[in-house]
C-alpha cells in the first residue's frame, strides 16, 4: 500500500513539473500561490524575476545595481571628513548630514537693468558747460530736488531753482533726481601760463631813464578763467593793470644817478634788473611764476 502511494506521488511530482514547463515554453505568466511566495520571501532571499522565473539573493541583487559614474561618485566617508574640497559634489547629487538631498539652485534672475538716466519724466539742464577748479552753476528744471554727487561731497539743488557749485579735480559728476541718476562729463581746467612782451628796445646803449620813463614789458596771463587768479608783480618795477590779464611793467629801480652809479659799480656792460610775475588759482592752488629783466648800459 505505500508503495503504492509513492508512486502514485513521483507520477503527480511529474506531471506537476510537466505542465509548468508547457507553460514555461508557451510564454505565460506562473501565478505563485501564498505559501510559495511566504517561502520565496523568507530572509535568505530578496527578489523574484518573473521574467526568468528566478528568485535573486539580496547580496546578488545588490550587484546588478547599475553605477552612473557621470552622477556619482564613490569615496569614503573618513577621505571626504578628511579633505571635503578634493571630491566636490554636483549641486542637488549628493545627500547632506542628514541623508537629504540639497535643495536645487535658485534660479538666477536676470540682472537688473542698467540705470542710464534716460527717464522721460526728468529733464537734465541743457548746454552744462562744467569746468575742474571752477564755480559752476547747475539750474534744477525738475518738481523734485535735484542731488549733485562730486569728489567734494554731494549738494542738494531744490526744485525750479539754480544753485552755484565748485567742482573739484572730478572728471565727470553725478545728478540725481527721485532715484534716477546720470553722469556729465566736466571739462579740465589747465594752469595759467604767463608770456611776455618786449616794448622798448633793450641793449648796453639803452638808457635807464627811457626804461623808467616807458613801459618796457607788456605781460600777459593767459588762462580761460582769469576771474579767480592771484596775479604779483615783484622787483624794482611799477606796473599798470590794462585788462583782466594784460599788465604794463616799467623799470623802477635808480631814484638818482648815485644810485644808479652805486649798482654798476664792479660789474660789466650791460647791466640788469629782473622781476618776478606769479600766478595762482585761488581755487586749485596751481601756481606759475614768470620772471624777465631789463636791460641796459647808460643813465
Amino acid at each position: 500500500m505505500k508503495k503504492s502511494k509513492d508512486v502514485k506521488f513521483i507520477i503527480y511530482q511529474a506531471l506537476y513539473i510537466f505542465v509548468v514547463c508547457v507553460i514555461a515554453i508557451k510564454g505565460a505568466d506562473i501565478n505563485l500561490d501564498p505559501v510559495e511566495i511566504k517561502r520565496l520571501m523568507e530572509p535568505s532571499y530578496a527578489y523574484i524575476d518573473t521574467v526568468r522565473n528566478v528568485v535573486i539573493d539580496k547580496n546578488e541583487y545588490a550587484k546588478l545595481i547599475q553605477f552612473d559614474s557621470s552622477k556619482y561618485l564613490i569615496v569614503s566617508k573618513e577621505d571626504y571628513k578628511k579633505d571635503p574640497d578634493k571630491f566636490p559634489p554636483p549641486i542637488g547629487i549628493y545627500p547632506d548630514d542628514r541623508g537629504l538631498f540639497p535643495p536645487p539652485p535658485p534660479p538666477i534672475d536676470d540682472p537688473p537693468p542698467v540705470n542710464t538716466g534716460n527717464d522721460p519724466t526728468i529733464t537734465w539742464p541743457g548746454n552744462l558747460n562744467l569746468v575742474q577748479f571752477r564755480q559752476n552753476s547747475i539750474q534744477n528744471p525738475n518738481n523734485a530736488d535735484m542731488i549733485v554727487t562730486t569728489s567734494a561731497g554731494t549738494v542738494n539743488i531744490p526744485s525750479k531753482s539754480t544753485k552755484t557749485i565748485t567742482i573739484m579735480g572730478d572728471n565727470t559728476i553725478t545728478l540725481s533726481v527721485g532715484g534716477v541718476s546720470k553722469s556729465f562729463s566736466v571739462k579740465e581746467n589747465k594752469k595759467p601760463m604767463v608770456e611776455f612782451k618786449r616794448i622798448t628796445t633793450m641793449n648796453d646803449e639803452t638808457k635807464v631813464t627811457t626804461l623808467q620813463r616807458n613801459i618796457g614789458f607788456r605781460v600777459t596771463v593767459n588762462d580761460d578763467y582769469p576771474d579767480q587768479l592771484e596775479v604779483k608783480i615783484n622787483g624794482q618795477v611799477s606796473y599798470k593793470k590794462v585788462t583782466e590779464n594784460i599788465y604794463d611793467v616799467t623799470m623802477n629801480a635808480f631814484g638818482s644817478i648815485s644810485s644808479y652809479e652805486n649798482f654798476i659799480a664792479g660789474k660789466p656792460s650791460p647791466y640788469s634788473v629782473g622781476f618776478t610775475v606769479s600766478v595762482t588759482d585761488k581755487i586749485s592752488g596751481h601756481k606759475t611764476i614768470g620772471q624777465n629783466s631789463f636791460t641796459f648800459g647808460e643813465w
